[in-house]
């Protein structure tokens, strides 16, 4: 199960707010917030959060004492293309957003590669997770936009 710290963590890294995944989880922005600050909650609540971040893109570890959140490729990407969307939106952010997603779809060619999969579903996540951001904050609409025609473009290459 996961820990009011992991989600916390989690949280942060994809840059969501409280309300943002409590809204997605279905549960009150209280609730999030009596969690993460080390409340009990019913396994159902917890497991709605988990869903909902995982979906965002990170990975859960538990092992006793270790409480780690990772970034999958998809989460790190989006992350780090809303940061950019969150810049000035210039030509150099537009430019800036194009190169993260190149480097996306190279660290997909390298993976399948290694492991024999084409991580078409990543791609598919990170389009649906930016395709959300954008409907959510139109103040990044611009640079967000661009990504979105940029990775369905790279899409239809990959």
């Amino acid at each position: 199960m996961i820990t009011g710290h992991q989600i916390r963590m989690a949280r942060t890294a994809l840059r969501l707010g409280v309300r943002d995944v409590a809204a997605r989880a279905r549960v009150s922005p209280a609730t999030v917030s009596r969690i993460e600050s080390g409340s009990a909650a019913n396994v159902t609540t917890l497991d709605a959060i988990r869903k909902v971040l995982q979906e965002a893109g990170v990975t859960f570890f538990n092992d006793g004492n270790d409480q780690e959140v990772f970034l999958t490729r998809t989460g790190s990407c989006c992350s780090d293309l809303i940061k950019i969307a969150r810049s000035r939106p210039t030509a150099e952010a537009t430019t800036k957003a194009k190169a993260r997603i190149d480097q996306f779809f190279e660290d997909l060619r390298e993976w399948k590669k290694a492991n024999l999969r084409d991580g078409s579903e990543w791609v598919d996540k990170l389009h649906d997770h930016l395709s959300r951001r954008l409907h959510e904050r139109r103040q990044e609409s611009d640079v967000l936009d661009v990504s979105l025609c940029y990775i369905a473009t790279r899409r239809r290459k990959h």
